[in-house]
């Protein structure tokens, strides 16, 4: 009790606990979307390091494809290959 006014000091405990919860509801947010980017970059990382892989010798276009038609499916998933390594933004 306050010895001018007479009236009761207001109970912090309730706002200190609201304050508390909050505080805690932030930063558990925070270190969730921080693990999430680490995984993400951790994944392209993975993906880019296979694509490297596949497209690190390159398959020449065929010049006769109905003479040899597993070189035409080579070629085409070399294309396939390197066209998601740069739409991945690998390289």
């Amino acid at each position: 009790m306050n010895a001018l006014t007479g009236q009761q000091k207001p109970d912090r405990s309730l706002w200190l606990a609201s304050v508390l919860f909050i505080g805690g509801l932030v930063l558990a947010f925070a270190f969730t979307a921080g693990f999430v980017v680490w995984q993400i970059n951790a994944a392209q990382q993975t993906w880019c390091q296979t694509l490297d892989l596949l497209t690190a010798h390159p398959v020449a276009k065929p010049t006769n494809p109905a003479a040899n038609p597993s070189r035409v499916t080579a070629y085409r998933l070399y294309n396939d290959f390197v066209t998601q390594r740069e739409r991945i933004g690998c390289g």
